[in-house]
């Protein structure tokens, strides 16, 4: 068996055991019923860029409800519009909602920061000791990054190749190569719904005041 064999395989028994712990399902190809009503879903939510680069990808890949939120783990075409960019493993939350967004990397193995975007501590110095937050709107930062979600992203340790991103296609973190641990997936999913419930009651909360 060649390694990008044994990767895939991995990789399948990976999404397999996140399955059963998540309730999410393997949708294994094009034909798959639940596939095919993703993307009539997704297609009146965004445009066809968006679909391409923040929802489309490899087989197979896991989608559904988890916690109530939709989610996906997928390798996807490429990474932020970079058809060259490195293989990597796409755990996201998708939601309806437009928030003004923001960007967390753990200061770890970050990458280099774009350097137009405001730096927005949280108050939290051993938080912001460890994770960096790039984002300009105070309140939606602050309510998502409450105490137990701080928590929950030290326990995470890394944000990925692309930190974790709050965008209006939803929230999303690039894990490097194709994920063979299914409990770091289900990490990730619980950390990504958690941040996904507390921007959801920000939201719903603003909209009644």
């Amino acid at each position: 068996m060649t390694i990008n064999r044994y990767v895939r395989s991995q990789f399948a028994a990976a999404l397999a055991v996140a399955a059963e712990r998540t309730g999410l399902t393997v949708v294994t190809a094009k034909d798959h019923p639940l596939h095919q009503r993703l993307r009539k879903e997704i297609r009146w939510r965004w445009d066809t860029d968006t679909r391409e680069w923040k929802f489309e990808g490899s087989f197979p890949y896991l989608a559904g409800l988890y916690r109530g939120l939709l989610c996906t783990v997928r390798v996807p075409s490429g990474v932020d519009f970079d058809w060259k960019g490195p293989e990597a493993t796409r755990v996201a939350v998708h939601h309806k909602a437009k928030p003004t967004g923001f960007t967390v990397y753990a200061r770890a193995g970050a990458p280099q920061l774009p350097p137009h975007r405001k730096v927005t501590p949280t108050g939290d110095a051993a938080f912001d000791a460890k994770f960096v937050v790039l984002g300009r709107d105070e309140a939606e930062i602050a309510a998502v990054l409450a105490e137990p979600v701080r928590r929950a992203l030290d326990a995470l340790q890394t944000t990925g190749i692309r930190g974790i991103e709050l965008n209006p296609a939803g929230l999303s973190l690039y894990e490097p190569g194709k994920v063979c641990n299914a409990e770091r997936v289900v990490h990730v999913l619980d950390v990504l719904t958690a941040m996904t419930a507390a921007y959801v009651e920000y939201q719903q909360g603003r909209s009644a005041g």
